[in-house]
């Protein structure tokens, strides 16, 4: 459907009726003035059409549309347009028999209505009319407003995409997507119903009936199990009591048998006890008295050394004190004596100053009085009548002047001269104490450094035991050892010869022999020695091989020696020991009192413990003869037995034994030797030991020593040092001289101020004589020259007198101090040597004191040592008191347990008495209450368990009572039938379930299709909307092509962007075009966005604003080339645009009212 005519009345600024009548089915332009209302006709036909958005329409609210806003007269607006609906393809469904359908919208106070073909609708109903033709009024793509183009070109990419994908009518697919998922979230609340029936009802119930059907078996299961648990508890108690009444009567004659040797051993015990006692007192009474009084007497001694020393360690302590004192004093009064050297050297110095000045001032004395005296003759020979000149007088006069002014030059040089000698000197002796300093220096710092090394050699010697003393009782330990050990070889080498078998002895060196009988073991206590014997009787001598070979080449010997031998190959020997269950029976019956013979020795059970246990492991050694007869003819035990006496008992009855000699037998013999032969080994342990100690003590010593010497070596070197440096006459010689040297150099510049004091003087009385010569020309021989010069000499000689004076005064003064101060050196000197006299004394006193304190230390370790002995004799004692305490001791604490022990075995007694009378009252009940248990147990065979299990069995036969009595109460006999029902019911929800399940997964697969789909129909739509804008843009402008391209090369899903590819061959972005090129770009996109769903018309507003001349003649062709089944309604400004319409509608606005006129143009489609 196309628009044929718009007819408005009252809408905005049209308040009359206006007819737009004639629209050209294809190209239409609406032009005029800027606001003649020319875009009113376009709000109009939004209006009709039902758009939504009141922003499309310029308004605010609907009142907004009418003109005026109902404030002329004019209160409803209405807008009609007529569509032409010839194309019947095109047209509605509902409508196709119509040739133009008329749609009309008006609005009165603020309410709108909708009428077609003159019939009021909803607006739904004008919504589906337009739909049905391609006219999109939710999104109206038709419609393209004067912003839209600007809005593309600021659009980002994946916007671009969503406009194509909006075009291309593909929002269908979101819109399944959505009604999928709703119908997803409808399937899993019906999954969730279900699993919250299973788990919230049926499960409970059915967990609650299992539970049930359990408790019903439970109760047939522990039904059955009281009846058989009730028969086992009577067996099980009968069988018990009968085997107790058994036992008891055993342990009774057992526990009398016991009873016996425990009395008997509390017998031995008490005597042994009362001989440690007696042992203990004598003790303490003799031998410990004695070293008491040893140790008091020695320890006596030591104290008074102690204090002694104590006393000597505060006289040295003291003499030191004074030794500093001394020091002090010393260095005090040679500081003096340094002081009086200078003061002495000053006023020598000084007074030979002075001399040097009194002996000028003597000169110029004498001459000013030869002067005088030619002056006086002069004067007296005027007098006379004579003629004198007196300028003759004062040249002589001058000339003297001159002379000791030269003399007073010679001395300054010669002053000055000295003065650059002290200068050296001063210099050379200051060179000497810098150096004299530095060396002091590193001399210091090497003391400083051999210092640290001597007091780390002191700690070290320090850490370092002294053991001179250990050594020594070392060495005489082990020459005492070695004594010991050659007595014990004597004893051993006797012995042997004793016990030699000399017939056979050869035949021990023989391959596979292990060696005699009696030393293949060795015996723990000695009173099993004479009963093992006893059992061994001759077969002592006998040898033990390894094989049965080893003892046939023994065999085939001992014939060529006719020697006759017994030998054992220990793999061949079979015998028969008692076994672990008798040696157990034996112990817990008679505990050590019978042994089996194999317990009483040590042997290598790899090498001869078959043939030790054929001589010694079937016979019982017993501590007397009463055990030895129960043991051998008891039905209990009959294994051969022997006394440690001796006797031997035999099941057989017979009996061996009486008087035996008291010498040394065999075994005895042999077990003396290898007795000794431990002891040998113990002593030789102790002589390594004690040379080991000794080795280790050597060493030690040894790096003490080396220690020692090297601290010597080291306090030597320090010595020297500090004699180097110690020379404080040196360094005091050295500043002496640098200071008389500075004194001297004072004193001669000294003198050479008086010197120039004296020529300045000098040069002035020159002059003075000068200008007198120089006065008196013409006038010097008148008297009055003569008396006047007389009277200036006189003047001069009286100062000269004056000046002579003050020297010699100085002089005076300079012998003064030299002598008070030579004085004072002498008796401080004096003094001096009485200090130093002392100082020695003082050193000597300690040096006495030190020799008496290392005497006294001497004597003092002797007493050590002394006191160590005896505390080691007193360890000894306390180890022999202490072992004799032990002994007593233990054997009270034997007759203490062996008491404890009989009174429990005569409690037993009686209590086994008390049971075995219980036990026959439980036997006699039970057969009455349960007569067929005696035949029971004797006809059949039934596990005894214990009393324990018997119990267990009793407390689990009263749970399982109260465990029925319980599920009595609450077993439901119905159960069975309701858990099957309920487990039918679980089946069904949980099958409904999975074909929810599985149709939610189908939906959710079809999802998944339509995003293939979707997809490949963007894809399709981004092919063909590239195609359009190809050839649109190519139209617009002719030099270039414009082109789609996806933001990923390999994904629509990022976006799109526009380009444009000139002739130049460059591809240039939208942000590289001009502003004009951007809005054909962007405008070609819109265009081609409208040909995919092509609509019946489109309304455009002023797009070619933006654009120039040449550009928009070329929109007009672009439409007619590409859009020639479209109808096209332009609101254009410019000539170039809307003279290629078809028809033209020029707006005017005269009066407050807009006018429309139609123009036809003269070009046609």
């Amino acid at each position: 459907m196309k628009i044929r005519e718009v007819i408005i009345d009252g809408f905005k600024s049209y308040p009359k009726e206006t007819i737009l009548t004639g629209f050209d089915p294809h190209f239409n332009a609406i032009t005029g003035l800027n606001g003649s209302g020319k875009s009113n006709i376009l709000d109009a036909i939004c209006f009709v059409l039902g758009i939504t958005h009141v922003t499309h329409l310029r308004a605010s609210k609907l009142q907004e549309l009418v003109y005026k806003q109902g404030h002329s007269g004019v209160t409803t607006a209405e807008v009609s347009i007529i569509f032409d609906n010839n194309d019947k393809d095109k047209s509605p469904p509902t409508l196709k028999h119509l040739d133009a359908v008329t749609v009309r919208r008006e609005v009165k106070d603020g309410q709108s209505k909708y009428f077609i073909n003159g019939k009021c609708e909803t607006q739904d109903k004008v919504r589906t009319l337009f739909t049905s033709i391609q006219l999109n009024i939710n999104n109206p793509q038709f419609l393209v407003l004067q912003g839209r183009i600007s809005k593309i070109i600021q659009t980002q990419p994946k916007e671009l995409l969503s406009l194509l994908v909006e075009a291309a009518g593909l929002s269908l697919f979101d819109i399944k997507k959505q009604n999928a998922l709703k119908m997803i979230k409808r399937k899993q609340a019906k999954v969730d119903e279900t699993e919250s029936l299973l788990e919230k009802d049926i499960g409970p119930k059915f967990d609650r009936l299992q539970k049930e059907q359990k408790d019903f078996i439970r109760y047939k299961e522990v039904e059955g199990c009281i009846k058989k648990v009730g028969k086992d508890i009577k067996i099980q108690e009968y069988l018990l009591s009968r085997d107790r009444k058994s036992k008891l009567s055993l342990l009774v004659d057992k526990e009398v048998v016991r009873v016996d040797i425990l009395k008997e051993k509390i017998k031995e015990s008490k005597e042994k006890f009362n001989a440690e006692l007696t042992k203990l007192k004598s003790i303490k009474k003799t031998e410990l008295a004695q070293l008491k009084s040893d140790s008091d007497s020695v320890v006596h001694k030591a104290q008074a050394i102690e204090k002694k020393m104590v006393e000597i360690k505060s006289l040295i302590n003291r003499k030191e004190k004074m030794v500093k004192e001394n020091v002090k004093s010393q260095k005090k009064l040679s500081k003096f004596i340094e002081t009086c050297d200078q003061n002495i050297f000053k006023a020598k110095s000084e007074r030979k100053e002075y001399k040097d000045l009194k002996k000028l001032v003597k000169k110029d004395y004498q001459s000013k009085k030869e002067l005088m005296k030619k002056a006086q003759d002069n004067l007296q020979k005027i007098e006379e009548g004579k003629a004198v000149s007196i300028i003759d007088l004062l040249h002589n006069q001058l000339k003297e002047m001159e002379k000791k002014d030269g003399v007073i030059d010679s001395e300054i040089c010669k002053i000055k001269t000295s003065i650059k000698f002290y200068d050296k000197e001063i210099e050379e002796s200051k060179k000497k104490i810098d150096n004299f300093d530095q060396m002091r220096e590193k001399v210091t710092s090497k003391i400083a450094q051999i210092s640290n090394k001597c007091e780390d050699k002191r700690k070290i010697i320090d850490d370092l035991p002294d053991k001179k003393r250990r050594e020594k009782d070392l060495r005489e330990d082990i020459q005492e050892l070695e004594r010991s050990h050659k007595r014990l070889q004597r004893e051993i080498e006797e012995l042997s010869v004793q016990t030699t078998l000399r017939a056979t002895k050869r035949l021990l060196n023989i391959s596979g022999v292990i060696g005699y009988v009696m030393d293949s073991f060795s015996i723990k206590e000695d009173k099993y020695l004479l009963a093992l014997e006893t059992i061994a009787g001759g077969r002592l001598s006998n040898i033990v091989t390894k094989n049965v070979q080893s003892a046939e080449t023994v065999i085939n010997e001992a014939k060529k020696s006719t020697a006759r031998v017994f030998v054992y190959p220990n793999d061949k020997m079979r015998s028969n020991p008692l076994s672990r269950d008798v040696k157990t029976k034996l112990s817990d019956n008679y505990g050590n009192d019978a042994i089996v013979a194999t317990d009483t020795i040590d042997f290598n059970f790899g090498k001869v413990g078959n043939s030790m246990l054929l001589l010694f492991g079937s016979t019982v050694i017993c501590k007397n003869s009463k055990i030895a007869k129960e043991i051998a003819f008891s039905s209990e035990y009959g294994y051969n037995s022997v006394t440690l006496e001796g006797d031997q008992f035999e099941p057989s009855g017979m009996l061996r034994g009486g008087y035996t000699k008291k010498k040394l037998s065999l075994l005895q013999r042999v077990q003396d030797i290898k007795k000794r032969r431990c002891d040998e080994k113990t002593l030789l342990d102790s002589i390594q030991k004690k040379k080991d100690e000794l080795q280790v003590c050597v060493n030690e010593n040894n790096v003490r020593r080396e220690h020692e010497r090297e601290l010597e070596i080291l306090l030597h070197e320090k010595s020297v040092l500090k004699d180097q440096i110690s020379g404080e006459d040196t360094k005091r010689r050295l500043t002496k001289e640098y200071k008389e040297h500075v004194d001297t150099k004072t004193i001669s510049e000294k003198k050479i101020e008086n010197l120039q004091k004296m020529k300045e003087t000098n040069s002035k009385d020159i002059e003075s004589i000068q200008a007198e010569i120089d006065a008196i020309k013409g006038t010097e021989n008148t008297k009055e020259a003569f008396e006047h010069q007389i009277l200036k000499l006189r003047e001069e000689i009286e100062k000269i007198k004056v000046l002579k004076k003050a020297h010699q005064k100085e002089i005076d003064m300079t012998d003064f101090k030299e002598e008070a101060n030579t004085k004072q050196k002498r008796e401080t000197e004096r003094d001096f040597e009485k200090e130093k006299k002392e100082h020695d004394r003082l050193m000597q006193e300690k040096a006495d004191l030190e020799n008496e304190k290392k005497e006294l230390e001497k004597e003092k370790d002797l007493f050590r040592d002394k006191i160590n002995r005896i505390n080691e004799s007193q360890k000894r004692l306390n180890k022999d008191i202490n072992t004799s305490s032990n002994n007593q001791k233990e054997e009270s604490q034997k007759i203490n347990k062996y008491m404890i022990e009989l009174t429990d075995r005569e409690a037993n007694i009686k209590k086994a008495k008390q049971e075995l009378d219980s036990v026959d009252y439980t036997l006699s009940s039970l057969l009455k209450e349960a007569p067929w248990l005696n035949e029971e147990c004797e006809t059949t065979s039934h596990r005894r368990i214990g009393e324990t299990s018997i119990q267990k069995m009793k407390v689990d036969y009263k749970k399982m009572k109260e465990e029925i009595d319980h599920l009595r109460k609450r077993v439901n006999p119905d159960v069975n039938e309701l858990v099957n029902e309920t487990e039918v019911e679980m089946e069904r929800l949980t099958t409904r379930r999975d074909i929810i399940m599985h149709d939610k997964q189908m939906i959710e697969k079809v999802i998944q299709d339509l995003e293939v789909e979707k997809k490949k129909a963007i894809e399709k739509a981004y092919e063909i909307t590239n195609g359009y804008i190809q050839s649109i843009y190519s139209t617009v402008l002719p030099e270039a092509k414009a082109r789609i391209d996806m933001v990923n090369q390999f994904s629509l899903e990022e976006g799109i962007e526009l380009k444009v590819q000139f002739s130049s061959g460059d591809d240039v972005s939208l942000t590289g075009l001009s502003g004009g090129q951007r809005s054909l770009l962007a405008l070609s996109f819109i265009l081609s966005l409208l040909k995919l769903k092509p609509a019946p018309f489109y309304i455009l507003d002023e797009i070619d604003a933006a654009l120039d001349t040449s550009h928009t003649n070329n929109i007009g062709k672009m439409i007619k080339n590409h859009f020639g089944e479209s109808q096209f309604i332009i609101i254009s400004l410019k000539q170039e645009m809307f003279n290629q319409a078809n028809v033209r509608y020029h707006v005017s606005f005269k009066e407050g009212i807009s006018q429309v006129e139609r123009i036809k143009q003269k070009k046609t489609i």
